[in-house]
């Protein structure tokens, strides 16, 4: 029996030393984070049309990369939120990484993407740091801190070029 308490000892801690990190990728936690994500109007909440992601790095000025996979926005009264349950990081559970919310409009299959496409809206969160959880021993923690944020829509062609067309027109005069 000893022997059994030993091995079941043993597995758990193993299993625990190397379990990924998580995060609970829920934006309406009462009481934090409640962050809400708007359109560019700053007042329309984002539906099922638009998606999130977290990006995450090890340093708060390092390159964010992607981790999980791109969530819709939910629908009726709960709008402008995210609810896609438990995000794995690709570290240990424990370790302190910055975490920021990126959204995009849906036709895009991505944030970069939406960047780059014609009528693409955008827009990111506020970076936290978070202390990852390690499940099962561990509840995965909420994304403290959070705050909520607005989309910034992608330059139409025309607004550029009438951007371009005033700069020259300023060179010209001095």
């Amino acid at each position: 029996m000893k022997k059994l308490l030993l091995v079941a000892t043993l597995v758990v801690a193993t299993a625990a030393a190397l379990a990924q990190g998580t995060v609970n990728f829920q934006t309406k936690v009462t009481p934090d984070p409640v962050a809400p994500v708007t359109d560019v109007d700053r007042a329309t909440l984002l539906g099922t049309d638009y998606l999130a992601q977290l990006y995450w790095s090890a340093t708060a000025d390092g390159s964010f990369a992607a981790v999980g996979t791109p969530a819709p926005f939910k629908t009726s009264l709960l709008k402008g939120y995210v609810n896609a349950g438990q995000v794995d990081f690709p570290v240990a559970g424990g370790t302190t990484v910055f975490i920021q919310m990126r959204a995009w409009n849906a036709p895009n299959a991505s944030y970069e993407a939406a960047m780059t496409a014609p009528g693409g809206k955008w827009g990111e969160s506020n970076v936290i740091s978070v202390k990852l959880g390690t499940p099962p021993l561990e509840q995965p923690p909420n994304l403290v801190g959070l705050q909520g944020f607005s989309l910034i829509p992608e330059p139409s062609t025309i607004a550029l070029a009438l951007l371009g067309a005033a700069a020259l027109l300023l060179r010209r005069r001095s």
